[in-house]
C-alpha cells in the first residue's frame, strides 16, 4: 500500500511579485504579512536566523533604516513549486568620511520558500561579501 502525499499547489509567480512589490515600496507591515507566524529570515553574513514576526519585522526595519535609499535591481527569478530563487543586486548609498554621498552596489540571492498556504516560512538572502565590504571600505 502506499503512502499518499498530499501537495497544495501555490501560486508561487504572483506571490513571489506580490513580494517584491513590497519590498520595493518598503512596505514592512506588507511584507510581514505575507510571513507565516513561525517565519525565519536569515542573512547569510556573520548572523544568525531570526524567527517569528516581531523579529523579522524589526529585521527588515532596520534594513530600510540602514540602507534609506534602498533599491534593487533584479537580475533573474527561477521558481519551483513551493519557492523562489531571486537573483539581485542591492544599490544604495551612503556618507563616505569626507561627507559626501557615495553609491554603493553588491550582488545577493535569495531563497524563499512558502507554505501551503501561500506564507513566506523561510527567507534566505546570501550577499556576496567581498563586493559588499569594497563598497563599505571605500566610504574611508
Amino acid at each position: 500500500m502506499s503512502n499518499p502525499t498530499t501537495t497544495t499547489e501555490v501560486d508561487i509567480e504572483s506571490i513571489q511579485a506580490a513580494y517584491v512589490v513590497a519590498w520595493a515600496d518598503r512596505d514592512v507591515d506588507r511584507i510581514v504579512s505575507m510571513h507565516a507566524t513561525d517565519t525565519q529570515f536569515w542573512m547569510h553574513i556573520n548572523e544568525q536566523p531570526i524567527t517569528g514576526l516581531a523579529a523579522v519585522h524589526d529585521a527588515f526595519t532596520k534594513i530600510f533604516d540602514d540602507y534609506a535609499d534602498f533599491r534593487f535591481t533584479t537580475n533573474r527569478i527561477i521558481h519551483g513549486p513551493q519557492h523562489w530563487v531571486l537573483d539581485w543586486a542591492l544599490e544604495t548609498s551612503a556618507r563616505a568620511s569626507d561627507g559626501s554621498l557615495r553609491p554603493m552596489r553588491w550582488d545577493c540571492l535569495d531563497i524563499v520558500t512558502v507554505n501551503d498556504n501561500g506564507k513566506v516560512v523561510r527567507k534566505d538572502t546570501f550577499v556576496d561579501y567581498p563586493q559588499a565590504e569594497a563598497a563599505m571600505q571605500a566610504l574611508t
